[in-house]
């Protein structure tokens, strides 16, 4: 997508033109495909799509996580204008935690399972921010304290001692424990029960306001980017389909595969019987050449005059509005199903 509709001042994160592949025995599965995306100071970013879109793989590829058979193929992904794909370890591991902090989805298998979770906070800050033992202690139960784990007897719990909620805030806790200027929240939410997920998500929203961290909000929930987001990214098939401001992209998306993902989420105000819409077909084969608009297959919207065209050249990037753009032949702004918001626990945005 163009980086003209975006804000003009320097962006915290600018990806360009990034390729993420997996090698198989059918050849490379291309998850990542020419990626184009920023993400400013203070702002948070919901990326959403099916499952193997390629939200996943785009965030692991930011910190240089992908490992074999996976490499990054080409692109930059530049944090405060350095270039992390060029990065030597050192500085790597210097960005990693204080720059860009992780929440990993099941937080209880990145828990070491020998060690307390308190400790497993504080051994980071005396790596990495040179504390002393006692003082990474307190530090590290301060930490617990604000997201929510108050008392000395859960520090020195061990990660199969806690519910899923209480493993959660703990991963919470350890990714802002170096207070990094990017958060990076990969499915933050997913098994938890209705009434935790509103928890985690509204300690989500308070503390990147306190401390002005940006966060790239990894899912495929409708209703937790709208509890959250300032602006949306669409993937689909490896690609960064449409791109804009939360309400714009809730309300009148522009792209089929965005109003398809729209149609399918439960909304409130509906009739509880009321039928979803699934999309129809599957994600394409990654590892074959998709020379067209790779969601032509299953598209309802497609350009009936000129299918030929739809799945042989690639779709332009169409703006829309400020800040707003769709990669579609068709790209025009669609009014979803409904006004209401997309159902959220705890209620919407």
């Amino acid at each position: 997508m163009s980086s003209s509709s975006l804000p003009t001042s320097e962006p915290l994160l600018a990806i360009r033109g990034l390729n993420t592949r997996f090698k198989s025995p059918r050849g490379f599965v291309h998850a990542v495909e020419n990626v184009d995306l920023e993400v400013s100071a203070g702002e948070i970013l919901g990326l959403v799509g099916e499952s193997g879109s390629g939200k996943s793989a785009l965030a692991l590829s930011i910190l240089r996580l992908i490992d074999a058979p996976g490499e990054i193929a080409g692109g930059e992904i530049l944090f405060e204008g350095r270039d992390i794909l060029k990065m030597r370890s050192r500085e790597l591991r210097q960005v990693r935690g204080r720059g860009v902090g992780v929440i990993f989805q099941q937080p209880q298998n990145c828990l070491n399972p020998v060690r307390r979770v308190g400790w497993h906070i504080a051994e980071l800050l005396v790596r990495q921010d040179g504390l002393g033992r006692r003082a990474a202690w307190d530090a590290a139960r301060e930490l617990l304290r604000t997201v929510g784990l108050p008392g000395p007897e859960k520090a020195m719990a061990y990660a199969h001692q806690l519910s899923g909620g209480q493993a959660q805030r703990v991963m919470i806790a350890a990714a802002l424990a170096l207070r990094p200027r990017l958060i990076i929240a990969d499915e933050p939410t997913t098994a938890l029960d209705v009434t935790v997920q509103a928890q985690i998500l509204e300690l989500l929203r308070q503390r990147c306001r306190d401390s002005g961290a940006a966060m790239i909000l990894v899912t495929h929930d409708l209703g937790v980017v709208a509890q959250l987001a300032d602006r949306v990214a669409v993937m689909y098939a490896g690609r960064v389909v449409e791109e804009g401001p939360a309400r714009a992209m809730l309300t009148t998306p522009a792209h089929p595969y965005t109003l398809g993902l729209l149609q399918a989420a439960p909304r409130l105000g509906t009739d509880a019987s009321e039928r979803l819409r699934d999309i129809p077909g599957v994600i394409p084969d990654l590892s074959r050449p998709l020379p067209g608009c790779p969601f032509a297959p299953r598209c309802a919207t497609r350009v009936e005059r000129n299918l030929a065209r739809c799945l042989s050249d690639p779709p332009p990037a169409v703006a829309l509005g400020p800040s707003h753009r769709a990669n579609c032949w068709a790209a025009a702004p669609m009014a979803a199903s409904s006004s209401e918001p997309v159902r959220v626990a705890g209620g919407s945005r």
